[in-house]
């Protein structure tokens, strides 16, 4: 059934605060102070499973394993229902009256199947459409992979390609929303370190990815707001790295101005037409404890990068996108102002700093060298260590301590 932006509004309104009358189609309730309990669908808990009407939320107090918020979320999570499967029964619940069908729509941009720009993908697939509409292929976001320290290309690998996210948490390559994979400038995958329930580091990598939902609105943060795009909890935020721009990097091509995009198709889509592009996931994603990436910091010194461009969506002003009532009025445009004043601050950084970085065959001998124009003078501290970032800070320790001596040298002459 067809849905138009207008029809999903006025279902999520009329839906709103009526979660109880939802749940009682399938559960049997009985009152229990301010809420109403039942059975855990989920778990079977007897008693356990509570919804709030004042709140419009639900949860089951002994698995954990179904919460959320308003009726919408509730059918979906619990009874298993699609996203248009959930938003014809609710219209039908509350009589929204929906916009007539349009007779016609405009044909979609489309892949041909078995052409090389599909490269033998599925075309009807949401991920190739997804790229089609932005003006990219398959072949476009294909990546070559490389072993550490080597050459030859093992294999080539598609960047964006078909799957979901199963319940246990693992990649499903049968589903239809898109897996997004890093690679770093080596070619090889991004990895985070996994952490338990607790938050603790398990010793365990696992290789990073974001996954975008073919339909947001099915998918709900705990504000019962939608969102497109997930990530592994804990895995940080890391820069996307076009192929075109990994291949730059290790030719050493020299180039005066690096743009960085927020979104991975609009780094592929700019350097497919030659404008040399990273992405962050977010405008607040640039930087990590205050430091730029450590890749973006070899791309601008390796490629003799004279400016970084920090591009913003066209929407930076549109204080209506996400309001909520009682948020400040500037609240959006606010975000974007901090983001260009950490964006200055990270590029303020790299001025007047010559940053060396080696990567030797071993995988626990990082070499950093750091130099410093100041006091009139030149300062400069190599070290080796286990990692790229701890190298830098023993460098930025010991080059501390040269400037303090020659601050005290010059305050006692």
């Amino acid at each position: 059934m067809f849905f138009t932006d207008d029809d999903i509004r006025r279902i999520k309104d009329a839906s709103t605060g009526h979660l109880l009358n939802v749940v009682q189609d399938f559960q049997n309730l009985r009152k229990s102070g301010t809420s109403y309990v039942c059975d855990c669908p989920h778990c079977k808990a007897s008693k356990k499973f509570s919804v709030n009407p004042a709140k419009d939320i639900y949860n089951c107090f002994s698995c954990h394993q179904i919460a959320g918020v308003g009726a919408l979320d509730y059918l979906m999570r619990v009874e298993g229902k699609q996203f248009p499967e959930a938003l014809e029964y609710l219209a039908g619940k509350f009589s929204v009256l929906l916009d007539a069908v349009p007779e016609q729509k405009k044909k979609p941009v489309k892949m041909k199947q078995g052409s090389k720009k599909a490269k033998g993908n599925d075309v009807n697939s949401f991920c190739a459409k997804m790229l089609a509409e932005s003006g990219l292929t398959f072949e476009d976001v294909t990546a070559n992979v490389y072993k550490t320290g080597k050459n030859e290309s093992i294999f080539k690998l598609r960047t964006f390609r078909p799957g979901t996210l199963a319940e246990n948490g693992t990649i499903d390559p049968r589903g239809d929303d898109v897996i997004i994979e890093y690679y770093d400038l080596e070619g090889m995958p991004v990895t985070y370190a996994r952490k338990d329930h607790r938050k603790k580091e398990t010793g365990e990598r696992k290789e990073y990815y974001r996954i975008r939902w073919q339909f947001p609105d099915a998918h709900l943060d705990k504000d019962g707001k939608p969102f497109k795009y997930k990530s592994p909890i804990g895995s940080g935020t890391p820069i996307y790295i076009p192929e075109r721009m990994r291949r730059l990097y290790k030719e050493k091509q020299q180039f005066d101005r690096l743009y960085i995009q927020e979104g991975e198709k609009k780094a592929e889509k700019a350097c497919k037409h030659g404008i040399p592009s990273i992405a962050v996931s977010g405008i607040q994603n640039l930087g990590l404890n205050g430091a730029l990436p450590e890749d973006i910091v070899r791309i601008i010194t390796t490629c003799g990068v004279k400016e970084v461009a920090f591009i913003f969506d066209s929407d930076w002003d549109d204080i209506s996108t996400n309001i909520r009532l009682n948020d400040r009025v500037e609240k959006r445009p606010s975000c974007f102002f901090f983001a260009a004043r950490n964006f200055k601050e990270y590029m303020r950084t790299l001025k007047n700093r010559s940053l060396k970085v080696v990567k030797p065959e071993t995988a626990m001998n990082k070499e950093a060298g750091v130099r410093v124009l100041a006091l009139n003078s030149e300062f400069y501290a190599e070290k080796i260590s286990d990692t790229f970032e701890e190298s830098i800070d023993v460098c930025m320790e010991a080059l501390s301590k040269q400037l303090l001596k020659a601050k005290e040298k010059l305050q006692g002459k």
